[in-house]
């Protein structure tokens, strides 16, 4: 999952990436971001991986 923000001029910068590693086929319709003030939380499959906007590389936690 990239992080991006989109400037006032409207092009794209990237902030960060969070790569989850996932156990079996995964496709996109499996995927899903959710959005919670600074927290990202990343759906793939059956697990739900936890990390900030600001740091998306570090992963906070794991469910």
């Amino acid at each position: 999952m990239l992080t991006l923000e989109v400037t006032s001029n409207g092009t794209m910068d990237k902030i960060g990436e969070l790569i989850a590693e996932s156990s079996g086929y995964v496709t996109a319709w499996d995927a899903r971001t959710v959005l919670v003030n600074d927290d990202i939380y990343f759906v793939v499959g059956d697990r739900v991986f936890h990390s900030n906007w600001q740091l998306p590389e570090q992963l906070i936690t794991q469910y």
